[in-house]
């Protein structure tokens, strides 16, 4: 699922490239990532479930907020795009950046 999703990336930059960043392109672009992102988010919980339930994967997770955050930011940011791509990039933008910024849970994976 995951993977699936990751594929369709080329494909909706190439066509956000060619409809000079139209709104349902960027739309488009944004339901991939969203998608992706669950696809993701299904992953960890894979992972998470074939361990322990007092494994160190399973703590250093925790709740994932970034996680959760980027998949409701992507399902709030796909919709605005419809009326306003230009702030749909910006917030593609921010989640990105979000994930630039050091994880301190793999930390607590490697000290365990």
């Amino acid at each position: 699922f995951h993977l699936f999703w990751l594929s369709l990336i080329p494909y909706t930059i190439r066509w956000l490239d060619e409809s000079g960043f139209a709104a349902l392109a960027v739309a488009a672009y944004g339901i991939v990532l969203g998608m992706a992102s669950i696809g993701y988010e299904l992953l960890v919980r894979a992972i998470i479930a074939s361990h322990p339930a007092n494994a160190a994967i399973a703590r250093a997770v925790g709740r994932d907020i970034k996680g959760r955050l980027s998949v409701a930011s992507y399902a709030v940011a796909a919709a605005l795009a419809l009326v306003h791509p230009g702030i749909a990039l910006a917030i593609y933008l921010s989640i990105i950046l979000l994930w630039f910024v050091p994880d301190r849970r793999m930390e607590r994976i490697l000290r365990d």
